[in-house]
């Protein structure tokens, strides 16, 4: 083989080689576009549905089954007038906690970035409001915070547990000698304060029932059987950001399960305007009337209120506050037969979708919390009641002029003089 022959071989080879070579760089810089992707992603995707929303403990007894998932806690920097000794409580108690397979720890960097946009990075967290909206910035479903005190030679730690939505709060604490190593007082509050968490999971975040919906829809089923469903009207204002909203979230989600569990639900939207009216008449009245645009055989009024507002921004996150408050009522008599609320927070893409679908969540749990109370309940008779104590003060008659055993004569016609000796 010639020489030239041997160096085109070569040459051929190393072209071989490089494009090789090339397509493996090609490949490795798109594996990590697609890694770096997937890291940017992750935390915005997994930061849209914020911890579960608050739905009391009442669902556990209504049949849902208990939680099982593993909750995310955050330590919040412990308080001392020692604030080295603070800042060791707080490294242990994290430490301890860490080792917990119950739980899953927010990163100490995050909880210190977050509480510095806060300003809070030298007064600490002081109440349950600051905890709570330290925990959902930070991503957690529990904070933890506390103090260390050391008064009159003894030492004595609490350590609080606060749910970031259901705003449920549980403190623990332990005590002992301030010459005593404080190992041993704080490693028993750390555990103290796991076993809490554990324990009072479904209060401190309790599960979406609508996360398996149809299973929940069942089990109400079955506690329902062979109760009867009185008629039922639901009017619930709702207004987001400041505004009044022409769509309810809050009253549909209340009428949605009402009607898949077979209640007969008596639409009023053609009438919301004056509803809602009378709805806030409800709240400032000293007396009970009946609604004049409910239909007679409707038995029970769902009313109440529901409200959003800003709560800032994380991320490409709108974050909103919520209360939603709803309330049963005899329709005759305006006896109260169950009454339920929630608040909280939620994210979302925009405000406006935050705003509904933590109002939609909140009333699902107040929905499968109040059904039960409502199956069953026979309506009470009508009260009577004057006319005025019946009607709306804007529907109220003239007072009439009549007298018992007699009726008033028309006010265009004369009344004809008395006959002498009469």
């Amino acid at each position: 083989m010639s020489l030239e022959t041997l160096m085109r071989s070569e040459i051929r080879e190393r072209e071989t080689d490089m494009c090789g070579k090339r397509w493996l760089i090609l490949a490795g810089a798109l594996f990590a576009v697609v890694l770096g992707t997937c890291w940017v992603l992750g935390p915005a995707q997994a930061a849209t549905e914020p911890p579960t929303s608050e739905v009391n403990a009442t669902i556990s007894s209504a049949g849902a089954a208990p939680p099982t998932s593993t909750l995310t806690v955050g330590v919040a920097p412990f308080q001392s007038r020692d604030e080295q000794r603070a800042r060791e409580v707080t490294d242990i108690i994290t430490a301890d906690l860490s080792m917990d397979s119950r739980i899953k720890l927010v990163e100490r960097s995050r909880l210190d970035q977050v509480m510095g946009e806060l300003g809070l990075s030298a007064a600490g967290v002081a109440d349950a409001d600051t905890a709570q909206k330290v925990g959902f910035l930070a991503g957690a479903d529990v904070l933890v915070w506390g103090r260390l005190f050391l008064i009159d030679k003894q030492a004595m730690m609490v350590g609080r547990v606060v749910g970031v939505e259901t705003g449920r709060v549980f403190a623990e604490q332990v005590r002992g000698s301030d010459t005593e190593a404080l190992l041993p007082m704080v490693d028993e509050l750390a555990r103290k304060i796991a076993d809490r968490i554990a324990s009072e999971h479904a209060a401190l975040v309790a599960p979406d029932v609508r996360d398996d919906m149809q299973a929940n829809l069942n089990a109400l089923t079955e506690t329902l059987k062979g109760k009867s469903r009185p008629k039922t009207a639901v009017v619930i204002p709702e207004w987001h950001l400041g505004a009044v909203s022409f769509d309810p979230a809050a009253e549909t989600e209340i009428m949605y399960w009402l009607t898949k569990l077979d209640f007969p639900v008596v639409d009023i939207s053609s009438q919301r305007l004056q509803m809602r009216q009378w709805a806030k008449e409800y709240h400032e009245a000293t007396s009970y009337y009946v609604p004049q645009l409910v239909p007679e055989d409707v038995g029970v009024l769902v009313i109440g209120e529901a409200l959003s507002e800003p709560a800032g921004r994380y991320g490409p996150l709108y974050a909103i506050r919520y209360r939603v408050e709803v309330r049963a009522l005899d329709r005759n008599t305006g006896d109260v037969i169950a009454v339920a609320r929630r608040s909280g927070t939620y994210a979302d893409s925009s405000s406006v979708l935050a705003g509904k679908n933590g109002i939609e969540k909140a009333t699902a749990g107040i929905a499968y919390e109040i059904i039960p109370r409502l199956a069953g309940y026979v309506p009470k008779a009508p009260t009577r009641r004057p006319a005025a104590a019946t009607q709306s003060p804007a529907e109220e008659p003239e007072a009439a002029t009549e007298t018992e055993g007699e009726a008033a004569a028309p006010a265009d016609e004369e009344q004809p003089e008395a006959a002498d000796g009469e």
